[in-house]
């Protein structure tokens, strides 16, 4: 079945939806996981402040 070029970018688009959201949250997580772990880095090597340290 052909389709026109438009239908088809739409379709291919909504196809790519729930991959580009799965990729968004995978980002956010590990941008998480970066900002949580660098207060820890910082203080292993002497640098900043204890305020931002885990108590």
């Amino acid at each position: 079945m052909a389709y026109t070029p438009e239908l088809a970018a739409v379709m291919l688009r909504r196809q790519q939806v729930p991959d580009m959201i799965k990729a968004g949250k995978m980002i956010a997580d590990d941008v998480v996981g970066i900002v949580r772990l660098f207060p820890e880095r910082l203080s292993e090597q002497g640098i900043g402040s204890t305020r931002y340290t885990k108590q």
